[in-house]
């Protein structure tokens, strides 16, 4: 009885865990103003110096109506580069992060989901890549935030390397804090 308690608690805390919100703003690039998704910043580096990138919505989307067309950088060493800040609320050292978007990249390197963040007075960055398939796929990944990492310092990144005949699109683009308020532990005396 004591372990199907167990089990009970340890099925409700993880299913609190999972509908935790997605801390992205309009991760979907559903919305638009002046040529750019709302709460994201696009840049791209030309030569020695950044410019606004003529990033555009498209209607090949994993999910809603739009994804976002990151177009491939015009000259060897550029990148095309969009970026959010991540509000801290809720965010806390310790916690562990999930990381996840749908991309669609046709080369290995082109497309890369960076999450950066300040520990110890130095930056941060934790990254995956996709692989390059031609088709929508998931990148996804979880990370635990360390202790002494500065929660507000949270950003994600996605980038457009180059290397690809087509331009990088992305969709569904959400980072997850989980933190789990209690953790539980099997008594030793516990039995089925």
């Amino acid at each position: 009885m004591l372990f199907r308690c167990f089990l009970l608690a340890a099925c409700v805390c993880a299913s609190v865990a999972s509908a935790q919100e997605n801390l992205v703003q309009n991760g979907g690039f559903e919305q638009w103003a002046d040529a750019q998704p709302q709460a994201w910043s696009c840049s791209r580096k030309a030569g020695d110096g950044w410019e606004i990138a003529a990033v555009k919505p498209v209607e090949d989307a994993k999910e809603g109506r739009f994804a976002i067309e990151l177009p491939n950088p015009e000259t060897a060493g550029g990148l095309t580069i969009i970026g959010q800040d991540i509000s801290a609320t809720g965010v806390k050292p310790g916690g562990t992060v999930i990381m996840r978007l749908w991309g669609k990249a046709d080369a290995s390197g082109q497309l890369h989901l960076v999450v950066g963040f300040d520990r110890k007075g130095e930056r941060r960055k934790v990254r995956r890549v996709h692989s390059g398939s031609g088709q929508w796929e998931q990148v996804e990944w979880m990370f635990d935030l360390p202790e002494n990492a500065d929660p507000k310092s949270l950003r994600v990144e996605i980038m457009n390397k180059g290397g690809g005949k087509a331009p990088a699109l992305v969709d569904q683009v959400e980072l997850i804090f989980k933190e789990l308020d209690a953790q539980f532990e099997l008594p030793e005396n516990a039995h089925e």
